[in-house]
């Protein structure tokens, strides 16, 4: 679904920009080309990034550390090897000692992520060591590395949109959630909400909170730990000015330190300030364009500099 909508906006900006656009594997390859000149759109990445920018964007534990390197405020992420595939480089000290020692350092409370994953697909959070190691063998049946990363308290996640080292537009992610009434169960009110919604996402609203509690009036009830558009997150698209322009600012400061000429940064608001938690070179929409008002032509508008930057 995101490649069938991004490469829909992709046609139609090449026939407005009088670029020849032909898909390539079954769409997986979108190529551009204007005169003698030729570009690519893979998946939802652009012909814009180097490889080596590209792979730090897709790992979570080099973005850090790239990060890091550069002073730039991120939320940790140690990288845990899998043995089975990975033996040559694993610390002496090897895996669960090395967990361990994490999750101490981190109040017994950590996510344990894929390390190139993406939506928050295969992420747990853990507050014992049984959790982690759950979580760490199954991410091991399919991934070469696991991400391990404190839980950071935090009520907004914010994307920003990065092309040549300029923020392009932000918006926020609220976690999802319901609003007391002072009579109705929290499962009441979150089957009364998302009626409609896929039966894996109710069961998780529903197993995440005390579904028979009843909510005070105006009580709100978060519903998921993750701020994940495909997990039911919520979109804000209107920013305070002040809040803007800082994550603005961190955005930028990310991009140029992972050399990320086109991809978004996400923020965490955290309670020591704003974290970069995440970098992508690729872009996502198709949550966004589905929530706000306006979000297709907002991202076709970004799409289209994207594109007009391939061919300058």
């Amino acid at each position: 679904m995101e490649e069938q909508l991004l490469r829909k906006m992709i046609k139609e900006i090449c026939r407005e920009e009088g670029i020849a656009c032909r898909a390539l594997c079954q769409g997986w390859v979108m190529r551009l080309k204007k005169g003698a000149v030729c570009r690519f759109v893979t998946g939802n990445n652009f012909d814009l990034n180097t490889e080596a920018s590209a792979r730090i964007a897709s790992d979570k534990a080099a973005t850090y550390e790239a990060l890091r390197a550069m002073k730039v405020p991120a939320v940790e992420h140690a990288l845990a090897l899998n043995p089975a595939t990975r033996a040559a480089f694993m610390p002496p000290e090897g895996l669960w000692r090395q967990a361990e020692r994490f999750f101490e350092e981190h109040n017994h409370e950590i996510v344990v992520k894929p390390n190139s994953g993406l939506q928050g697909r295969g992420c747990s959070l853990c507050r014992t060591m049984a959790d982690v190691q759950r979580a760490v063998h199954a991410l091991f049946r399919d991934e070469d590395a696991a991400a391990l990363s404190p839980f950071v308290p935090s009520a907004r996640e914010y994307r920003v949109f990065s092309l040549n080292g300029r923020p392009e537009y932000a918006y926020a992610k609220r976690k999802p959630y319901v609003t007391g009434n002072g009579h109705d169960t929290a499962m009441k009110l979150i089957e009364d909400r998302f009626a409609g919604i896929e039966p894996k996402k109710l069961v998780d609203f529903l197993n995440f909170t005390d579904r028979f509690r009843v909510p005070a009036d105006g009580e709100t009830v978060e519903l998921s730990w993750k701020f994940n558009l495909s997990g039911g997150a919520l979109v804000e698209t209107e920013l305070p000015a002040g809040i803007r322009k800082r994550v603005y600012a961190l955005a930028v400061k990310a991009a140029r330190a992972v050399n990320l000429r086109f991809g978004t940064v996400d923020i965490l608001d955290t309670p020591e300030g704003l974290k970069v938690l995440e970098v992508n070179s690729g872009i996502g929409l198709t949550k966004f364009v589905g929530q706000a008002d306006g979000g297709y032509g907002i991202i076709k508008e970004i799409v289209r500099k994207a594109i007009q930057t391939m061919f300058d």
